[in-house]
């Protein structure tokens, strides 16, 4: 079992946020609310917020944003994110790492919402675990039903897990378990794994 990452790992990009800033855009949808959540002064104030909480705040006003669009649309939609945005933000350090390895042998495994990462899967064939959109009778609530958002560790609690492939800083517990780790990094983070006993294989860019 080979467990991937998605954001920032294959590509270079929050697949959630982009994702529904990208909808927005080619919907042609003037939001005030997603005009705030891009400031400066409107994601350091959630942010903070969010910590005051213990919350993500910042990410489930975003999520919020996708509320009254229907299962069919939004599905649409990631199909056109995938082919006109995030293909272009391939790393290729990663997709080489694929190439090498049996497809039926790849899980994906991401905080980001469902609606994107199975269409990432569905090309490549793999299977996937990712949080939860909720739809009531084909409409979004703008809510997640199953977060996987610092969780990702509990799916795979009696598994024996070969590889794990990540930047994601929350993996750290999933990356101990598995037999070996290909860890992506930006520069800013390499201390944190290597305090942690592991060795940053490839650097991101900031």
């Amino acid at each position: 079992m080979k467990i991937l990452d998605v954001c920032w790992t294959m590509y270079r990009s929050n697949t959630t946020f982009d994702f529904i800033k990208y909808v927005y855009k080619v919907e042609g949808i003037y939001s005030f609310k997603l005009i705030f959540l891009n400031s400066l002064i409107g994601r350091v104030s959630i942010l903070l917020l969010g910590k005051l909480f213990s919350r993500d705040i910042y990410r489930e006003l975003f999520v919020n944003l996708l509320k009254g669009f229907t299962k069919e649309n939004l599905e649409k939609l990631s199909e056109r994110f995938y082919n006109e945005f995030l293909i272009e933000k391939k790393v290729d350090y990663t997709f080489n790492l694929i190439n090498s390895m049996p497809l039926n042998s790849i899980i994906l495994c991401s905080a980001s919402l469902d609606i994107v990462v199975e269409h990432i899967a569905k090309m490549l064939n793999a299977d996937f675990f990712a949080s939860k959109l909720e739809f009531k009778n084909g409409i979004c609530t703008g809510r997640i039903s199953n977060d996987l958002l610092g969780a990702k560790n509990k799916i795979f609690e009696h598994e024996n897990i070969d590889l794990v492939v990540t930047d994601n800083l929350s993996d750290l517990e999933l990356v101990k378990k598995s037999s070996k780790s290909i860890i992506l990094s930006t520069p800013k983070n390499i201390g944190f794994w290597e305090k942690n006993g592991f060795t940053v294989d490839y650097i991101l860019e900031d």
